[in-house]
């Protein structure tokens, strides 16, 4: 049977958008979409070829797979929807099961996956299939892949890959269609956002070690990285909050509570000091907008954590764009409603609650889904072995140019955290009361070889000194309530 694999966007909006990858020889004109629980008439999205850059459609052509887009809209709120690729006699090549969600939050809450940072050589993709199935607090509606969602700039064999178009695209197909992750991705619907190994490590800087950041070959790698991180991501998403200015930041509502996906990375300046940009003024400007404007409690998806220090040249964090991150702290002081931060990168896992002002806001990092290598089997060539991360923090995130009359927030609760190095969260969301959002945490180890499992939690390393978790276990059915 022909390969063809569908990949779908969360209709939060009552729009589906789909990427499908096929066989470059193979004709699928539509998705045929069918209605699982009535009977309702099938309806058919036309599927049409990307516009691409010549030398991104040669690589593909020469690999021998084709990559088409659709989008249809209309669909109902709560409906349960099933696509079929179908060939010209009608039979099924593959498909995919999608939950429009529900207008508002049902009585028992809505689950969702969230997960960061995939490295696929350690054939952790099955594991990960398996996670997010697993039911320890609901069964999974979506996902949320919020960053690093491959590595194009880590890899133990580069042979032939020479321009960036070659690689970036080999890299792609090698996660997206060769790969078990493939499955991962096929597997409920999704939302990005996006970090660094989308491009290169701490991109946009100059790395001493990767010769891809300088010189002739940087252009060819930085227009590759950023048309398939378009072609292959955030075609699932819906429309940029400033879509004139090329900004890939955006806003949903998915039953009923607010979104806003705010993209640190594709348009972060390089740094030169504080007044340096991670994220467009048009962005910001959307983001405080939303902020000022929330109806209830929202969620906040960052591709890196806010509750960090100060960086270095090999990998600047969020302080060290002074200036930014002092407006962002401002921003979350004075929004109408809670948030809650979603994030991942570091590596380890923690919940954090902090004080911001009159605000509780709760940080949830989950990092990674699969580690990297470490240093060490990167060094001897061999690839062979995971690292491991530890869970760090400061107390208080530091702002180097604090606005007038600001104070630095600071960590209340270490919740939980944990170092498994193959990791993803799930969370449930819950009606609470009048207007108020109940969440339920769980850290889920892959567990590869023996199924997913609750992480062990972890103690971790603040100011210089060792603070234990306030929970021992990575599962919180009720972590907190915003309101």
């Amino acid at each position: 049977m022909s390969k063809v694999r569908i990949m779908a966007g969360i209709p939060a909006d009552g729009t589906l958008r789909v990427v499908v990858l096929t066989e470059a020889s193979l004709v699928v004109p539509n998705l045929q979409v069918d209605y699982r629980e009535d009977s309702q008439p099938s309806r058919l999205v036309t599927l049409h070829a990307p516009a691409m850059s010549g030398d991104i459609d040669r690589e593909f052509r020469r690999q021998g797979v084709q990559i088409l887009h659709g989008s249809l809209s209309g669909f109902a709120p709560g409906s349960r929807l099933r696509l079929f690729a179908l060939d010209g006699q009608r039979t099924t090549l593959a498909y995919a099961d999608v939950d429009v969600p529900p207008a508002q939050l049902p009585s028992q809450g809505l689950c969702f996956a969230v997960a960061s940072c995939f490295y696929k050589d350690f054939q952790m993709a099955a594991a990960y299939r398996n996670a997010l199935q697993a039911n320890f607090l609901g069964a999974n509606a979506f996902k949320l892949l919020i960053g690093d969602n491959l590595y194009l700039d880590t890899a133990h064999s580069e042979e032939g890959l020479d321009t960036g178009p070659v690689e970036t695209v080999y890299r792609y197909l090698d996660y997206w269609w060769n790969d078990e992750y493939g499955n991962v991705l096929s597997h409920l619907p999704s939302l990005f956002t996006f970090d660094d190994h989308e491009l290169w490590n701490n991109y946009p800087e100059n790395v001493k070690w990767l010769s891809r950041t300088r010189g002739s070959l940087r252009n060819g790698y930085e227009r590759a990285g950023l048309e398939c991180l378009d072609l292959f991501q955030s075609s699932l998403n819906p429309p940029s909050v400033a879509p004139a200015a090329g900004d890939r930041s955006f806003a949903t509502r998915i039953a009923g509570v607010p979104f806003f996906f705010l993209d640190m990375r594709s348009r972060r300046q390089l740094r030169t000091d504080d007044a340096s940009r991670m994220a467009s003024r048009e962005s910001m400007a959307a983001l405080e907008t939303w902020l000022a404007n929330l109806p209830g409690p929202g969620a906040l998806v960052l591709g890196q954590p806010l509750v960090q220090g100060f960086g270095s040249s090999f990998d600047w964090q969020p302080p060290d764009f002074g200036s930014q991150f002092s407006e962002l702290w401002s921003l979350f002081e004075s929004a109408a409603h809670d948030i809650v931060l979603l994030s991942g990168d570091v590596h380890h896992s923690r919940v954090l609650e902090l004080a911001v002002g009159r605000r509780r806001i709760f940080e949830l990092v989950t990092s990674p889904a699969s580690h990297i290598p470490s240093i060490f089997s990167v060094a001897d060539g061999s690839f062979g072995s995971q690292e491991r991360g530890k869970v760090g923090f400061p107390s208080r995130p530091p702002l180097r140019v604090p606005r007038a009359g600001q104070v630095a927030p600071a960590v209340v609760n270490y919740w939980l955290g944990t170092t498994a190095p193959n990791t993803i969260a799930q969370l449930r969301l819950s009606p609470h009361g009048d207007g108020g959002i109940a969440v339920g945490l769980a850290y889920v180890d892959l567990g590869a070889g023996t199924g997913p499992r609750i992480a062990e939690s972890a103690t971790a390393e603040m100011d210089g000194r060792t603070v234990a978790p306030r929970h021992p276990y990575g599962l919180i059915p009720h972590l907190t309530v915003l309101h």
